[in-house]
């Protein structure tokens, strides 16, 4: 279990499995960076990123920075310290083109796969109340190759100490053998945001 920071700037976060997020950009001939801005314009490429299982979208959340963490089956007992405020699942991410990675939006904007091929994380800073709080827009997830399904939960720190890294996301994996045919879903319209009015 390894919980870290990664900031959320551009109201978001990206699980995306670079390998093959590479591998498609390459296919469909994509050379335009901002690759929110290209799924925007190309809402059927975006299917089938996230069909294939190389990119899940987190949008509309509305904090700063947020810690991730990875819960595979069994080790469910470090939640115990934080309150569960939604649960979303059935989704599917492939790791076996090579490394996952979670992303800020702003790092998707900036696309650049031989980053995520040569670094653990995105390192970066900002200012909070005067202070400077030193976080990510990105990090490697230490993870076996293979197929996941995964369910998001989203929780709150019950240590009202926090300031920075109150709000967590927490990534249940499943090994599985294949992502089911039927699998389609609008990843971008899932609102997240309903976990802060709890």
């Amino acid at each position: 279990m390894n919980i870290t920071h990664v900031e959320s700037l551009g109201y978001g976060l990206a699980i995306v499995s670079v390998s093959g997020f590479e591998e498609m950009r390459k296919s469909f001939k994509i050379r335009n960076k901002k690759m929110l801005s290209f799924f925007d314009k190309n809402p059927t490429i975006f299917y089938e990123f996230t069909q294939k299982g190389f990119f899940i979208p987190i949008p509309h959340i509305y904090m700063s920075d947020y810690i991730i963490d990875i819960l595979m089956d069994g080790n469910e007992e470090c939640l115990a310290d934080w309150e569960i405020l939604g649960e979303w699942g059935e989704f599917y991410i492939d790791v076996l083109k090579g490394d996952v990675w979670v992303l800020s939006f702003e790092a998707m904007q900036e696309w650049n796969y031989s980053l995520y091929a040569n670094q653990d994380t995105l390192p970066s800073s900002y200012f909070l109340d005067g202070q400077l709080v030193e976080s990510s827009k990105g990090i490697r997830l230490n993870l076996e190759r293979g197929l996941y399904a995964l369910k998001i939960i989203g929780a709150k720190s019950l240590d009202q100490s926090r300031y920075v890294g109150r709000y967590g996301f927490f990534l249940h994996l499943t090994p599985v053998r294949e992502i089911p045919s039927s699998y389609v879903r609008d990843l971008s319209e899932i609102d997240y945001s309903g976990m802060f009015k709890r």
